[in-house]
C-alpha cells in the first residue's frame, strides 16, 4: 500500500523537526563545551548570546516534530538566519547548525565546501581579512521545502473543506 503524499510530507516535516533539534542540541552542548574551556571563544564572552541561535533552532525542531502552534515560522526562522554567512574587515556572521553546501565567494575565487557543523562566528573585529561572502544552499532548500508543506497544506485544507460540503449537501 502506498503512503498518501500528505502523509509523506508530515514524515518529512517530522525528520526535519529531528535535524533541527540534533542540531540544535548540538550546538547548546558544544557552547557550553566552549564556555568552560574558552571563554573567550564565545561571542562577548557570554553563554546565552552564544546558546540562543541554536536554542532557537532546538525550540523550532521540537514544535515541528510535535506539530505544535508556531513549529513552521520558528523553522523558518531557524533557517532563514543559516542562509547568509559574511567576514569583513569589521563584521562576521556565520551560524549552522547542521548541514551546509556553502558558496563562498572571496575577492580571490569563489569556492563550494559541504559538510555538517554546530558554529557560531558573530561579532565585530578589525583585521586584513579578506572579506568573503557565503550562502548556504541547504537551510535554502529546507525554506523551500517548508514553503512546498505549507501550501500543499492549505490545498489538502480546501480540498477536504469541499468534500465535505459535497457530502452534506
Amino acid at each position: 500500500m502506498r503512503s498518501q503524499p500528505s502523509d509523506r510530507r508530515s514524515r518529512a516535516l517530522s525528520l526535519l523537526g529531528i535535524y533541527e533539534t540534533v542540531g540544535g542540541l548540538v550546538g547548546i552542548g558544544l557552547m557550553g563545551w566552549l564556555s568552560v574551556r574558552h571563554p573567550e571563544a564565545l561571542p562577548w564572552g557570554n553563554l546565552l548570546i552564544a546558546a540562543s541561535p541554536f536554542g532557537l533552532v532546538l525550540t523550532a525542531g521540537l514544535r515541528l516534530r510535535q506539530r505544535y502552534a508556531g513549529g513552521w515560522p520558528l523553522s523558518l526562522l531557524a533557517q532563514l538566519i543559516q542562509v547568509c554567512s559574511w567576514s569583513g574587515r569589521r563584521i562576521v556572521w556565520k551560524f549552522c547548525a547542521g548541514g551546509y553546501l556553502y558558496a563562498v565567494l572571496t575577492s580571490k575565487r569563489p569556492t563550494l565546501s559541504a559538510g555538517v557543523d554546530a558554529t557560531l562566528l558573530v561579532g565585530t573585529r578589525i583585521t586584513d581579512h579578506v572579506p568573503t561572502v557565503g550562502l548556504n544552499l541547504v537551510p535554502v532548500a529546507v525554506i523551500l521545502f517548508l514553503f512546498s508543506c505549507r501550501r500543499s497544506a492549505r490545498v489538502s485544507k480546501l480540498l477536504d473543506h469541499s468534500i465535505s460540503t459535497d457530502r452534506a449537501q
